[in-house]
């Protein structure tokens, strides 16, 4: 499994779990800083932990 498909899983799976709707104002804001459906939903708390802690877990190159 290539490292976007990983991503595209995680991303997946986090909105699965822990997705909430974004009202049409949020989705707006997140349009015009980001572009045009950028922003599918925003994280409930627990989304934001896991994944905080699933970035701590992912060593980047050249650390360690």
């Amino acid at each position: 499994m290539s490292e976007q498909d990983r991503n595209r899983a995680f991303a997946a799976e986090l909105e699965a779990r822990f997705g909430a709707e974004l009202d049409s104002r949020e989705r707006e804001t997140a349009a015009q800083a980001l572009g045009r459906d950028a922003a599918r939903c925003r994280l409930r708390p627990g989304g934001l932990r896991a994944l905080f802690k699933a970035l701590d877990e992912t060593e980047p190159a050249g650390r360690g």
